[in-house]
């Protein structure tokens, strides 16, 4: 696990799956998929934006309504406030200050609340989580490269 200590506050971070349970697990991988193909903030709409003008200029009416319904979702989330690249980081908090944190949608959302009252930056949140992931990611390349194939069996 990782700590980072915040203006006398302590926050430690799954950082490996071995040490993370697979419900913990299970959510990390639902927000950072909803994060990858939906996203919640601007970037990510004017992504959707451009993937829709690319479709309409091919002439590709099913892919620009696809796009066009993945783009309103991406805005929802924006306007509820909901981010699930923030969540995804949450999943992973283990504990502040020592409390446990709860894998429930109200646990998620206290844990991002404390983050955000005990100082902590959306920078720190983008740091940690993006070595969160790359070390999670390397860890599952590792895993997958050994698992055996069919003719192996």
């Amino acid at each position: 696990m990782r700590e980072a200590h915040i203006k006398g506050h302590r926050v430690t971070v799954y950082d490996s799956i071995e040490e993370t349970n697979i419900v913990r697990f299970q959510k990390f991988n639902q927000f950072v998929l909803i994060d990858a193909g939906i996203g919640s903030d601007l970037e990510s709409i004017s992504r959707h934006l451009n993937t829709i003008l690319t479709y309409n200029k091919a002439g590709e009416k099913e892919q620009v309504e696809r796009a066009a319904l993945t783009m309103h979702q991406a805005i929802s989330l924006v306007m509820k406030g909901d981010n699930p690249k923030i969540k995804s980081f949450a999943a992973m908090v283990h504990s502040i200050n020592g409390v446990p944190t709860e894998l429930t949608e109200t646990g998620i959302n206290h844990t991002i609340t404390q983050l955000n009252r005990i100082g902590f930056k959306i920078g720190d949140v983008w740091q940690m989580l993006a070595e969160v992931k790359k070390k999670l990611i390397r860890k599952l390349r590792l895993f997958f490269q050994h698992e055996p194939t069919q003719q192996q069996r």
